[in-house]
């Protein structure tokens, strides 16, 4: 006897007009039929013979369609029965109070005051610095150290391109920083290039409402994206921000604030309900996101919408799902 299993790293996605499949691995997907997805929805092993598909499966699909999922690493064939343990989401969690924290600054005396108010000991599990401004070598490294002596890792910096700097000086923090940096996106660079530490970006960096497009090239299909979406929601999710101006909010973008950093506990905000409310807003609340395939890896970008606007596809989304 022989069995056809689906793999515990393999997650099916309802939509309105088709399904999506992914490996939470490797982070590929494919579109499937709604027939299929449905069935694999609700089974993830089925009995097979020698020649042929049992009924579950012959039913809804054909040869093609197994050696497809077989063939790109979603399933396996094999001849004892597969018990495999799935991913148990309710009890993701992490060691941190926040999963990102996102410092926003105007200026360098901005960015050097609001990490003054930082608590010495780490609150979240990354760490983003976007600057509007040109910044130099020295100045990201005296900001790395200050962060790092605050205890975090898995920082990245997101600033404007100084010119008069060689490009490479930039490379070389990311070398000699590798446990500490995740990645350094550089704006309105002369260039474009992306590798995984390193990105060049053209536009220039204004404000924090440059963020929040949509689009599939942008999806991120992996373990950490996908408990997002299954807990909350999949930007939001124990998220906190500090803009500008040092107010508190879930995001730079959007409106409403917490407080002050000069006056505020960060740690305090874990309690309000309105920052639970955020973190936890799901894509299944969501009248027209809930219908789209694409949903459990969507960054889901609600800072641009308006509080009487929160339940509405997002404003930068250009995912059409009819």
């Amino acid at each position: 006897m022989k069995y056809f299993s689906v793999l515990p790293s393999t997650i099916v996605s309802p939509g309105a007009t088709c399904y999506l499949i992914s490996d939470l691995e490797d982070g590929t997907y494919s579109e499937i039929p709604l027939e299929w997805g449905r069935i694999l929805e609700k089974q993830r092993i089925f009995i097979m013979d020698e020649k042929d598909l049992d009924n579950s499966i012959s039913s809804i699909g054909d040869k093609e369609m197994i050696s497809f999922l077989v063939d790109n690493n979603f399933a396996i064939i094999t001849s004892f029965k597969p018990s495999f343990l799935g991913y148990n989401f309710e009890n993701y969690n992490i060691p941190f109070y926040f999963e990102t924290l996102i410092v926003d600054s105007s200026s360098e005396k901005n960015v050097l005051e609001t990490l003054s108010y930082l608590p010495s000991q780490r609150l979240s599990r990354y760490i983003q610095f976007r600057f509007f401004f040109e910044c130099n070598e020295l100045f990201i490294r005296n900001v790395l150290q200050i962060a790092i002596r605050k205890g975090y890792f898995n920082i990245e910096f997101v600033f404007n391109y100084d010119r008069k700097e060689n490009i490479n000086a930039y490379s070389k923090i990311i070398a000699e920083n590798m446990f500490y940096v995740s990645r350094i996106v550089i704006m309105n660079s002369r260039d474009q290039f992306i590798n995984e530490q390193l990105i060049l970006n053209e536009k220039k960096l204004v404000d924090s409402q440059m963020c929040g497009l949509i689009d599939e090239t942008l999806l991120c299909v992996n373990l950490d994206t996908y408990a997002k979406y299954v807990l909350g929601n999949n930007c939001l999710w124990k998220k906190i921000a500090i803009d500008i101006d040092g107010n508190i909010k879930n995001c730079p973008s959007m409106d409403f604030t917490y407080g002050n950093i000069k006056n505020t506990d960060l740690i305090s905000v874990l309690t309000n309900t309105r920052y639970l409310f955020f973190s936890g807003l799901r894509r299944i609340h969501i009248m027209e996101c809930c219908k789209c395939h694409l949903a459990a890896f969507c960054i889901d970008c609600r800072g641009n919408l308006p509080i009487c606007r929160i339940f509405e596809k997002p404003i930068k989304c250009l995912i059409n799902i009819s």
